[in-house]
């Protein structure tokens, strides 16, 4: 009979060799388990620097296009100030033709909104 002392049991040796297949299980999870943590990182970092390149874009993008609405503004005030001078020197020119021609949309206008 064996006794249990020794080190050279069969049971003990199992006992060691199940120990040792159960370390080797353990670092192979926390292997894995970091190796997933650091592509996890990667992966937002990542996505991190595209999110800020597409923001940056789109920010250039967009000032731009605020530049030359402002620029087209400008130019369509700048055309209607023009037309308002124009029109206030025809009118200058010919007042009793301007008058008549205004009396006449007038009453255009009148009548069509009263149907």
């Amino acid at each position: 009979m064996y006794s249990e002392s020794k080190n050279n049991t069969p049971l003990q040796k199992q006992r060691e060799k199940a120990n040792q297949i159960y370390e080797g299980i353990k670092a192979k999870e926390e292997n894995t388990e970091s190796q997933v943590k650091n592509k996890a990182e990667e992966g937002y970092e990542s996505a991190k620097q595209y999110a800020g390149d597409i923001y940056e874009q789109v920010s250039e993008t967009a000032d731009q296009f605020i530049e030359e609405a402002k620029k087209k503004a400008g130019d369509a005030h700048h055309a209607l100030e023009e037309q308002a001078v124009t029109l206030v020197k025809q009118v200058k020119q010919k007042p009793l033709i301007s008058l008549l021609i205004a009396s006449g949309i007038g009453f255009v206008l009148s009548s069509l909104l009263r149907k």
